[in-house]
């Protein structure tokens, strides 16, 4: 077989290629817009955010000590730890112990000094926080209520 017979085979066998095209139909191309339409906003979505535990926020040893300028008896909560007046605290290894309670360690530093505690929290209402064995307080077992502001 000569080159020149191999070349028209190609050309006659690509002409024919050619010529079976898909169909198009307005049904398809209808189909693949919505598709791509449905697809493309879950992409774009970003992941929901991680709630935050339900013991974070800003507590006060009463609703008075909420509305104390100097906060002495308040305590806030948050993702980068606890803190008190004088004392803050880093927790370490915070895990579950019951329905609405948790176990932690505490590295704590405060009035000078660093020191460790481990503590028991619990939220007996949404509204009620109690630290068992906390690193400040008078007793071994100190009850806090929700600070509210108005808006």
């Amino acid at each position: 077989m000569l080159a020149c017979d191999v070349e028209t085979r190609h050309n006659a066998h690509s002409a024919s290629v050619r010529g079976m095209t898909m169909p198009r139909s307005p049904t398809v191309a209808a189909v693949s817009v919505f598709l791509l339409a449905a697809a493309v906003p879950a992409l774009a979505q970003k992941p929901a955010p991680k709630s935050e535990p339900p013991y974070h926020g800003l507590w006060g040893s009463s609703a008075r000590a909420c509305r104390d300028p100097d906060g002495v008896s308040r305590l806030e909560i948050n993702p980068n730890g606890f803190y008190w007046y004088e004392t803050r605290c880093e927790a370490v290894g915070i895990t579950p112990d019951g329905p609405r309670a948790w176990r932690m360690r505490l590295a704590c530093e405060g009035e000078g000094e660093k020191f460790q505690k481990r503590s028991r929290l619990t939220l007996p209402a949404p509204s009620r926080l109690v630290f068992h064995d906390g690193p400040v307080g008078r007793s071994k077992r100190d009850t806090y209520v929700r600070c509210r502001f108005p808006r």
